[in-house]
C-alpha cells in the first residue's frame, strides 16, 4: 500500500475537510496525530471522532521529509485542480461577504487578508498542474469526484489564460484591500 503524500500538514487538513464523515460533518474532534509504520513506509495517522455522530475517523499520510509550512511548487498529490479552485472560490466568497458585513476589528481585517491570500494560493496550486507547454489543465488530472464536477461545470476556468487572469484579479483585489486597510 502506498500512503497518500502530503506536502504540508495544512494540505492534509484541507484534504480531510473535503472528505466528511458519512453524516456530512467534515470536522474531527479529539484529533490525535501519531507516527505509524505501514509496511516499509513511515506515516502519520490522524484520528479522532466525528463531533456530530461519534463515528471514528482516521487518515494516514506520508509527509515531506522537511515538514514545510508552505506548499512546495509541485502539483498536489492529495487535492486535484478542481478541488483547489473550489476551495479558493469559497475562500474568496467568504472574504467578500465578511468585508461587505463590515470589518470592525484588526482580527477581522487580518482574517479577510488571509482568505484573499489563500484564494491566490489555490489558483497557484491549480497552475502547478500545467506543464510549461500546456494550454489547459489536462482532464486526467481531475481524480476526485468533486474536482471532476468543478471541471465539467466550467472547463474554460482551467485554461492557462483563465487561471492567470483569475490570479491577476485576486492579486489586484488583495493590493486594493491591503492599501485600504494598511496591511
Amino acid at each position: 500500500m502506498v500512503l497518500p503524500f502530503a506536502r504540508t500538514y495544512e494540505e492534509a487538513s484541507l484534504y480531510m475537510s473535503l472528505r466528511p464523515c458519512r453524516c456530512g460533518d467534515p470536522t474531527i474532534a479529539d484529533r490525535v496525530q501519531a507516527p505509524i509504520m505501514v509496511g516499509a513506509e513511515q506515516g502519520e495517522r490522524i484520528s479522532g471522532c466525528c463531533p456530530t455522530c461519534g463515528r471514528g475517523r482516521e487518515f494516514v499520510f506520508r509527509f515531506a521529509e522537511a515538514r514545510r509550512r508552505a506548499f512546495i511548487g509541485e502539483p498536489s498529490h492529495l487535492l486535484d485542480p478542481g478541488e483547489w479552485l473550489s476551495l479558493g472560490a469559497a475562500s474568496h466568497t467568504a472574504a467578500r461577504e465578511r468585508r461587505a458585513a463590515g470589518l470592525r476589528t484588526e482580527d477581522e481585517v487580518v482574517g479577510v487578508h488571509a482568505m484573499l491570500m489563500f484564494a491566490i494560493t489555490a489558483v497557484d496550486e491549480a497552475l502547478c498542474f500545467l506543464s510549461p507547454t500546456d494550454v489547459a489543465v489536462r482532464p486526467e488530472t481531475f481524480w476526485s469526484g468533486s474536482g471532476r464536477a468543478v471541471y465539467e461545470l466550467a472547463p474554460d476556468r482551467f485554461t492557462r489564460s483563465a487561471l492567470l487572469a483569475a490570479r491577476d484579479s485576486l492579486e489586484a483585489e488583495l493590493t486594493e484591500f491591503s492599501s485600504t486597510y494598511g496591511i
